[in-house]
């Protein structure tokens, strides 16, 4: 790793680790030491008599270069002289930007275990075992996401161990069905993973446990195509482990209207890097093609050929469809639903109603709701708000007759709205505590803290 994002650091070992006979003694104890500037890693042994060097960790005993026990080098993983190198010991860390400039660019970095001052450029880093560390209680190391430094992250989700009915979720008769049969509800809120996790940010991330201690089942993933596939898969990896259900949308085509939009923005489901996280997830999760596509005319024949693509690459799980008009023509719903689940060889769509400044009227709500529900067409309401452009929406309604009728809910948002739309803000900060629109949507008799069940999946 080097410098990493801390910088600097040369790691040469010092004079004596330079200079000496090029072959230690074999079979002593010693400590790996790398020289950066030559591009080496030996073993050096450990002194056994010298003890005083020139100002650096180093001595000379028996005509070679030896390392003085207790010293910062002396700290470095042990190895025997003579011998293969060992890898690198596991060890806390934080992660941390790698400077790349994409979001992916994020490593492990070691939290340092013996450096007290800083010696690289950065003045939260250290160098010791031949690696740049973090001291630990500096602003680099506070706050951030823990990892262990020396191993492999696996994201890898639990496999389903009781009797499956479907490989992962499945609508009928208007009902969204788990795995196992059970039939879900959402009760839910819109978390903004692609904008607050990339550059080893993990504000989204780390918000996951206080969103789900209310009784969440149900996280709408914010994404978009910049985001990087590996990501996707970590924050998967750690809702489903909360025992909550992942629910990803793409936001590139919000509003947009032009066929070309969706048709791009879906192809980033058939990257093959992302088919792979999709499958891997296929038990807990569902895809929400476009978030608020608002084609007009062919909304209905660009969905079929979009749908159609998906299954054509492989992806089996439910696909959620947006209305058009931002979200908010829920006659688009109506008049393509039927039609898209026809064309669907999967039958499984879900499709979501977002709720704003076209729903201050709860008789609107209800109408609309009372719709879905009798003509069985699988819904949700996957927005809302307590405002918006000025109106005050229905939002009481909204939870009441969802409760009421059995239809999944999503809030917007738990935290990161801008400053015109801050009061959908569900908390103040990350970590809490709730805002009174959090409050609203948490605590109340409809609220996801007295109605939300967890998938059977989980059970």
């Amino acid at each position: 790793m080097g410098g990493g994002s801390g910088g600097g650091g040369s790691g040469t070992g010092g004079g004596g680790g330079t200079g000496g006979t090029s072959m230690p003694t074999p079979g002593l104890p010693g400590v790996v030491v790398t020289d950066n500037e030559a591009g080496t890693t030996k073993c050096y042994p450990l002194c056994t008599l010298a003890m005083e060097s020139d100002g650096d960790d180093w001595s000379w005993e028996h005509e070679q270069s030896c390392v003085i026990p207790g010293t910062l080098t002396g700290h470095n993983t042990t190895c025997t002289t003579g011998e293969p190198i060992p890898p690198p010991e596991p060890r806390p860390g934080v992660l941390v930007s790698d400077d790349s400039g994409a979001t992916e660019g994020v490593m492990c970095a070691p939290l340092c275990r013996v450096a007290t001052e800083p010696t690289t450029a950065g003045a939260d880093w250290a160098y010791e075992d031949n690696e740049s560390c973090v001291l630990p209680a500096t602003a680099t190391a506070m706050g951030r996401r823990a990892c262990t430094y020396g191993e492999e992250p696996d994201y890898t989700p639990p496999a389903l161990t009781g009797t499956k009915l479907t490989d992962g979720f499945s609508v009928k008769d208007g009902l969204l069905y788990d795995a196992y049969g059970g039939e879900f509800v959402m009760r839910g809120v819109n978390n903004a993973h692609a904008w607050f996790d990339g550059y080893a940010q993990y504000y989204a991330w780390q918000a996951l446990d206080n969103i789900q201690s209310y009784g969440t089942n149900t996280i709408r993933v914010v994404w978009d195509t910049k985001s990087s596939p590996a990501l996707l898969a970590d924050v998967l990896h750690r809702i489903v482990e909360l025992k909550m259900v992942p629910m990803v949308e793409l936001h590139d085509s919000t509003g947009i209207r032009t066929d070309e939009s969706l048709l791009t923005t879906a192809a980033y489901w058939t990257k093959p890097e992302v088919l792979a996280v999709l499958e891997q997830f296929r038990a807990y999760l569902l895809v929400n093609i476009a978030n608020e596509w608002s084609g007009g005319d062919s909304y209905s024949a660009t969905y079929t050929t979009v749908i159609g693509n998906l299954r054509a690459a492989g992806i089996r799980h439910t696909l959620v469809i947006d209305a058009s008009g931002y979200g908010q023509n829920a006659q688009s719903l109506v008049d393509a639903a039927p039609v898209l689940l026809e064309a669907d060889p999967e039958h499984n769509l879900l499709f979501s109603i977002h709720m704003y400044d076209l729903f201050t009227d709860p008789a609107r709500v209800d109408s609309v709701l009372e719709e879905a529900k009798q003509k069985k067409i699988p819904y949700i309401v996957g927005e809302f708000g307590t405002e918006l452009n000025g109106k005050a929406v229905a939002w009481s309604e909204i939870l009441a007759k969802c409760q009421e009728l059995g239809l999944g809910y999503i809030a917007w948002s738990w935290m990161g709205n801008d400053s015109d739309t801050a009061h959908l803000d569900m908390a103040d900060a990350w970590e809490g505590p709730l805002t009174t629109w959090g409050h609203d949507v948490m605590d109340g008799a409809n609220g996801i803290t007295a109605t939300a069940k967890r998938a059977s999946i989980f059970d």
